[in-house]
């Protein structure tokens, strides 16, 4: 069992109580100061105020989770990798002004609310040239060239700094002040009211802040939400393990932006003779690029969320078996735990696989996803599909048992 210190507390990484410490108040913005419970990639509990569960990455699985996607410049000499727990920066002499960044995969931040955000860094390059670590928002993804507000810690010449840039097509707005320190935590945090943003390595709020950037989101923006982005960069200049990286990244509150439902792909293997559902187009083109061979990419299967962005969602745990070489998706709490306590010799949890409703908890329009066991091939099978349903029932009982409803989704 892994332990690391988090917000000054011992605590495990997969399901620690993580304490943020004494209420903070600052010009109308509340911070969590009650405990907060990682569930997946999520922290849960808080003040009441804004969603109960956001996100939340410690990156002490090594591999990039749902919550991001990976951006880069020049991936050959500037890249982002999740090593030793945490999310370093690497380049190569040949990086030229690039960067590479973890973006919030189909979650954002409303801006009529709230919001405080923090990562732990690490910054310790020597050079002559340029390298940053930063926290970026952006009101959209395709514009994050001409409009994007960047906070975060570099080196250039010599010279360590704390910077920030507000960029728009026709504003800019830039600072920077030296930095001592080669380790430190990144806060930025939002007041709705008085459209303000606040930049420390303090705390959250207008006390706290290093500087603020006034009138900026909602008022040259005018965005209803933004998305969140890690970035790190290099000109010229090689970076090794451990000079600098990201940790412990959380947005401790908040309201996520109405958020959109994601596609579950669908992959048969003719090898293990089994099906695989991944909500992460990460792990979707992984898959498709180097395991052709093994899967087979059959499309779209359903529709669920990668947020719990509603109290009807529920997590859909995933696990799969070296014995059986399948993969087994449950919204059974009940189920996963008997699993984890019977079963865990022939089944590995492998987290949340996505959100979906329970039985008896699904809104109008969802529709039941159908599960089937087969003995012949030690596998289950998931359908939206009533025809493929039907069809497996008629034609396919001799192989295939039919298990009843396993949660509902959307098509």
């Amino acid at each position: 069992m892994e332990w690391r210190r988090i917000c000054g507390v011992w605590a495990t990484v997969a399901w620690a109580i993580v304490c943020l410490g004494a209420p903070v108040q600052a010009d109308g913005l509340v911070f969590a100061s009650e405990e907060l419970l990682p569930v997946g990639d999520y922290l849960c509990g808080g003040t009441g105020e804004g969603d109960l569960c956001l996100p939340s990455d410690f990156f002490s699985d090594n591999q990039i989770g749902s919550l991001w996607w990976l951006g880069a410049d020049d991936l050959a000499n500037c890249w982002l990798a999740e090593t030793r727990q945490r999310l370093e920066l690497r380049s190569t002499s040949k990086s030229q002004w690039a960067s590479a960044r973890y973006v919030a995969d189909d979650w954002g931040l409303d801006t009529g609310r709230d919001f405080s955000l923090q990562v732990d860094f690490r910054h310790a390059v020597a050079s002559d040239d340029a390298t940053w670590l930063a926290l970026v928002l952006v009101p959209d993804v395709a514009d994050r060239d001409v409009q994007r507000i960047t906070f975060g810690v570099g080196s250039d010449k010599g010279f360590s700094y704390f910077w920030y840039e507000a960029m728009d097509e026709a504003v800019t707005r830039s600072q920077f002040t030296s930095r001592s320190q080669s380790n430190g935590i990144l806060y930025l945090s939002y007041n709705a009211g008085l459209d303000e943003l606040y930049f420390s390595d303090k705390g959250y709020g207008a006390a706290n802040a290093w500087t603020t950037v006034r009138r900026f989101v909602r008022g040259v923006w005018a965005a209803g939400r933004v998305t969140v982005a890690l970035e790190g960069g290099s000109n010229l200049t090689p970076i090794g393990s451990g000079q600098a990286y990201f940790d412990n990244f959380m947005v401790v509150t908040g309201s996520l932006a109405t958020p959109r439902l994601s596609e579950v792909y669908r992959f048969w293997s003719p090898v293990t003779q089994s099906h695989f559902y991944t909500i992460s187009k990460a792990e979707r083109d992984k898959l498709i690029k180097s395991y052709s061979d093994v899967w087979r990419f059959e499309g779209t299967a359903f529709k669920a969320a990668k947020t719990p962005f509603t109290s009807s969602l529920s997590p859909v745990y995933r696990f799969w078996s070296d014995v059986t070489q399948s993969h087994f998706y449950t919204i059974s709490e009940t189920e996963k735990n008997k699993l984890l306590r019977e079963y865990k010799k022939i089944w590995t949890y492998e987290g949340i696989g996505f959100y979906a409703y329970q039985e008896g908890r699904q809104p109008y329009g969802a529709r039941p996803v159908y599960r089937f066991w087969s003995d012949v091939k030690t596998a289950h099978f998931y359908t939206i599909s009533e025809s493929e349903r039907d069809k497996f029932l008629k034609d396919h009982r001799g192989v295939y048992i039919y298990e009843g409803i396993a949660f509902y989704v959307h098509e």
